[in-house]
């Protein structure tokens, strides 16, 4: 296979490549594959994009479907579809306006933007991710901010910082925020898995949901219409409008529910 580079301006062919590199401005006017893609300048494609690796440090625009093994961006990338892939790091800015971004993992430390529904196995957030469909993943880790109009799903939900909701459902799901807190215990069944203090919520809660179930769950300055659990955390800060608890319930007192049901044991720490 041949390769293209570009360090001026330049447009290139459709077809499979095995390295496409973009220092200047290019442009491809269809369909474009190749082993590696490394764009630190900016590439226009008006097809689909496939790579097996792609580094971004500068920008990137599909206007179709984008897949890849392995993906890192720096820069910018624009996705007009539906985006796949595999590994995905992101330290810049991706914006998938297709139907759903699919990842295995996915890694954000700047900001990813899905107008449909994201995907994936792990997400770890340090930026922010916002989508308008469902998010759903085997495991979530939020340090950022994670919002979406619709449901997040995931057998763990661990947000420390701020999550915005219709629904969280999960086996696990434990929410906080480590600038407003510092002390304040967390159990999850026997074990004491976090222990922060109450510095206050500074007026708002970081977090603002729907509804909350799970298995277990413990929050911290979190506004929530409804929350089910079976082992039931409600710190400092907390706004819950009806809480259902058929297990343990902790209850600080400057939480403030306005109906507990249920079938639950209230436990004084």
């Amino acid at each position: 296979m041949n390769n293209v580079e570009i360090d001026a301006i330049g447009s290139f062919a459709p077809g499979e490549y095995d390295t496409v590199e973009i220092n200047g401005v290019g442009k491809c006017a269809g369909a474009c594959a190749a082993q590696r893609l490394e764009v630190n300048g900016t590439l226009k494609c008006g097809g689909a994009v496939q790579a097996e690796e792609a580094e971004i440090n500068g920008t990137l625009s599909c206007t179709d479907t984008l897949e890849a093994r392995q993906m890192e961006v720096n820069g910018a990338v624009r996705v007009t579809g539906t985006a796949r892939v595999e590994d995905l790091e992101v330290d810049g800015a991706v914006t998938v306006e297709g139907e759903t971004l699919e990842c295995g993992r996915l890694e954000v430390d700047g900001a990813v933007k899905v107008t449909g529904s994201l995907t994936a196995r792990t997400i770890e957030v340090d930026g922010a991710i916002t989508a308008r469909g469902d998010i759903s993943a085997d495991e979530i880790e939020v340090d950022g901010a994670l919002k979406t109009d619709g449901q997040v799903s995931a057998d763990k939900v661990h947000v420390d910082g701020r999550i915005s909701a219709s629904e969280v459902v999960g086996d696990e799901v434990i929410i906080w925020n480590r600038q407003q807190n510092s002390g304040f215990t967390v159990t999850v069944g026997r074990s004491t898995i976090l222990r922060i203090g109450h510095t206050g919520c500074g007026g708002t809660t970081s977090s603002k949901l729907g509804l909350i179930e799970a298995t277990t769950v413990a929050l911290a300055c979190v506004e929530a219409d409804t929350v089910n659990g079976t082992d039931v955390t409600i710190g400092p800060g907390c706004v819950i409008g009806h809480l259902d608890c058929n297990g343990i319930l902790r209850l600080d007192p400057s939480a403030r529910v306005g109906e507990i049901t249920g079938e639950y044991t209230l436990v004084e720490e």
